[in-house]
């Protein structure tokens, strides 16, 4: 098992509309098509709005690839995504995909 880990930052005035497309889009297209979410988080401090991250549990990166591709075609994403409040959000991702360790945490007890 591998997780991905997505984080998603855009301009302070962006967040509310980032954070409505997941809540009203995204999120039911991750669940339709399969995805395993293990939490979604925003920041804690004040002053850093704009950021977001998630993590997906993936059974390892082809099934990984395989997901987003199907998620990219699905044509309620194609169509929501070009939604006037959302057409314009341009934020920065990046994703990393990570196995857990077996020295530290409960990620890596046997």
């Amino acid at each position: 098992m591998i997780t991905e880990y997505r984080r998603y930052r855009c301009a302070p005035d962006d967040a509310p509309d980032l954070e409505h497309r997941f809540r009203h889009l995204a999120a039911p297209l991750f669940a339709a098509h399969g995805f395993r979410v293990a939490g979604a988080w925003t920041p804690a401090r004040t002053g850093a709005a704009g950021d977001f991250l998630y993590a997906v549990h993936w059974s390892d990166t082809q099934a990984m690839a395989e997901g987003w591709q199907r998620f990219r075609d699905d044509p309620a994403w194609q169509r929501g995504r070009r939604h006037p409040r959302y057409e314009r959000l341009r934020p920065e991702i990046t994703s990393t995909a990570w196995r857990p360790a077996d020295f530290l945490g409960p990620a890596g007890r046997r």
